[in-house]
């Protein structure tokens, strides 16, 4: 089962598919008509996405498109010249979509309708009605039959009770096709669950193969009320629940297994009443049932009793699975490729894992039968992390990656010529003091804590036992500690040093220079093609960020760069690149303050928001021309390629910065027009 991939993303991926077609549009030539084959092309998208509309009770983006795809249609039929009216609002249509795209990667959770607000929506579908009918009174034919809505075809398999219909009390029913279909897939499963077929066993049957695809129906509408509940009340919180459906799941599991009678398979959950948000099940039974798998594959003995122990452990939850099996491997010398060839369900189990900063042990214990341990969040919405340390020296570390925390006087350690060590599991774990990679990190203490990412372990030094604090993982920003990298994080308002194991085991590489991370850490080495976006670098053609504690002192003359943002994350990462390189900087919030800015300042460069509420870039750019002022701006927009050089070049703006921003790219493309300040 692979990582769930809500229908929200899904639907902004669409959304970001359609802005790149609708782009042949921008380019037609007003002198001739626009080529049929294009018209079409761009037709069938808009109603393809007026269709996952429509599925998402996206009402106010189901009826703009909707009007537009009828827009193109009665174009096509006129075979007049391309209308440069109709390019204008193709292009605005473009740059609200551009608007969806960017607030849902800055922010994923935000719904959808609170991203462009529904009275934008709704006045360009007045526009686009508008030039239906000037088009039509222009060609002198008759109004062309109303293009009904496009919906979504019912899915293959035995018809159910028909979806409440258009009349009487069902028009109060929220996504009223969406509730009867859940309803008719739900009805046809029990059905089928009481086959004779199912009862058999007969896994090849056509009936269990259309109780399979409703199995995915049920999956996919359930999902659809979740967006429609989250579109109205995004605040909601998703009440956790304890571990009693993967229970019972996994004794269903065993049961199954079982039935043949050369295998007698018994599976024990203890610490179902451990919380854990509902949304993370699935992943947490793929796990199981791919290690589970992995033990029963190797295993000879006729009664394989296997028990998973369950418990909060500082802010995660943690899994240990022990079972009576045999065939245990820690006591030889595999490579990777070895190990992963002796329980080839851990390749999928490690990537998920990773995606969820998780934390991997094989065999750590195989004297007690433990085969594996391997940590999770407990919610996948907020996140939690242990903290230390007080002002610049602060830090935290995610819970999923604190393995041990032990008194220095109690800790098994070790030194030899790379340094201090700890001896765990007869596996060399390195130990240090922070401030060894980090000048501003602690430079010891009385606690020893354990960190690790997949197999690999790393330890330091900690003052006392930490804090449990919850926040947010910044991304793409600079980071807080000077030094190898590490990530950021948001925790009471202020930006943290968030450390992950690989990093700090990088840091240590680089130090000693002679191990790899095997041997320093007893664990399979991940593929680099492996590593969750948390563990990638920023600017990775810089080897340290900027001294964030120098800054250029702010006297309210001229500058040479002027901000034009309301995100105070987006002003955070551009305040520390352009300090970084000791660009004078001011920043506005919208275009009234930033037309006064430009007046008493006199800004040689300006980075604009392309879609703020007001069209900032837009409204700058006209009247920079209308006063004269040679000014160039750079647009920041979540476009890239074609879509963005294309909507650039008809803002009349200098050139673009994709979001999220890359520091080398925001630092070349502004020294650019400061060669004073160009690196060498």
């Amino acid at each position: 089962m692979s990582e769930h991939v809500d229908s929200k993303t899904l639907f902004v991926k669409q959304v970001q598919s359609h802005s790149q077609a609708l782009c042949e549009l921008l380019g037609c030539d007003t002198t001739a008509a626009a080529p049929p084959n294009i018209i079409e092309r761009c037709a069938v998208a808009t109603r393809m996405l007026a269709g996952t509309s429509s599925l998402m009770e996206l009402d106010a983006w189901e009826q703009v498109l909707t009007a537009f795809e009828g827009l193109l249609v009665r174009y096509n039929e006129t075979g007049m010249p391309w209308d440069e009216r109709i390019a204008q609002f193709t292009s605005e249509l473009i740059e609200r979509q551009e608007k969806l795209v960017a607030g849902h990667a800055a922010d994923p959770s935000v719904a959808i309708t609170q991203v462009v607000p529904p009275e934008e929506l709704s006045a360009l579908r007045e526009e686009a009605a508008l030039l239906q009918e000037s088009i039509t009174a222009f060609a002198a034919q008759s109004p062309a039959p109303a293009v009904e809505p496009a919906s979504p075809a019912s899915p293959p398999g035995p018809p159910g009770p028909a979806a409440a219909d258009d009349s009487g009390s069902g028009q109060d029913v929220p996504m009223r096709g969406v509730v009867g279909e859940l309803e008719s897939a739900f009805r046809m499963l029990t059905s089928e669950l009481n086959s004779p077929a199912f009862g058999a066993r007969d896994w090849m049957a056509d009936s269990i193969a259309a109780m399979r695809s409703q199995l995915w129906y049920l999956n996919f509408y359930a999902c659809s009320l979740e967006q429609m509940i989250e579109r109205h009340n995004p605040a909601m919180a998703v009440n956790h629940c304890n571990l009693l459906p993967l229970k019972i799941v996994l004794g269903d599991f065993a049961d199954v297994i079982s039935e043949s009678g050369e295998t007698i398979m018994d599976i024990v959950l203890n610490g179902e009443e451990t919380l854990i948000d509902p949304r993370l099940l699935p992943i947490a039974g793929d796990i199981l049932h791919r290690m589970i798998n992995d033990v029963f594959s190797r295993s000879e003995h006729n009664a394989l009793g296997i028990t998973i122990d369950v418990a909060e452990f500082r802010g995660a939850i943690r899994w240990r699975i022990t079972d009576n099996g045999n065939n245990f491997i820690s006591d030889s010398q595999l490579d990777h490729e070895d190990q992963l060839a002796f329980y080839p369900g851990l390749k999928s189990v490690r990537k998920t894992l990773g995606r969820y900063n998780g934390v991997l042990w094989v065999e750590p214990r195989p004297a007690e039968q433990v085969r594996f341990e391997f940590t999770l969040p407990v919610s996948k919405s907020s996140r939690a992390f242990m903290m230390w340390g007080a002002g610049d020296g602060c830090f935290a570390i995610r819970s999923v990656q604190i393995c041990d925390l032990m008194p220095v006087a109690g800790a098994p350690r070790g030194e030899d010529t790379f340094g201090e060590f700890l001896t765990i599991g007869g596996m060399r774990v390195p130990l240090l003091a922070l401030d060894v990679l980090y000048k501003e990190g602690p430079s010891g203490g009385d606690m020893v804590a354990v960190i690790g990412s997949l197999e690999k372990r790393v330890a330091f030094y900690v003052s006392g036992g930490g804090a449990l604090a919850h926040g947010t993982v910044l991304e793409g920003v600079v980071p807080v500690w000077r030094g190898p990298d590490q990530g950021v994080a948001l925790v009471d308002e202020r930006r943290v040093a968030l450390l992950d194991a690989d990093l700090v085991l990088e840091g240590y590489l680089d130090v000693t220079g002679e191990l790899n991370g095997a041997e320093v850490s007893g664990g399979v080495v991940d593929d680099e093609s492996e590593l969750s976006n948390s563990q990638a670098t920023f600017g990775s053609d810089v080897s340290t960020p900027p001294d964030l504690n120098k800054r250029v002192e702010d006297d309210g003359g001229d500058v040479e760069v002027l901000v034009v943002e309301q995100s105070e994350s987006l002003r955070g990462v551009l305040t520390e690149i352009l300090s970084g390189q000791q660009i004078r900087a001011a920043f506005a919030g919208g275009v009234d303050e930033a037309i006064e800015l430009i007046h008493a300042r006199s800004p040689r460069v300006i980075i604009s928001e392309f879609r703020m509420p007001t069209m900032a870039a837009k409204v700058l750019v006209d009247v920079l021309g209308r006063e004269g002022k040679p000014i160039p701006v750079l647009v920041t927009t979540s476009q890239s390629g074609k879509t963005a050089a294309l909507l650039v070049e008809k803002l009349g703006a200098a050139g673009y910065l994709s979001k999220p921003l890359d520091r080398s790219e925001v630092t070349n493309r502004v020294t650019g027009f400061l060669p004073e300040r160009a690196r060498t």
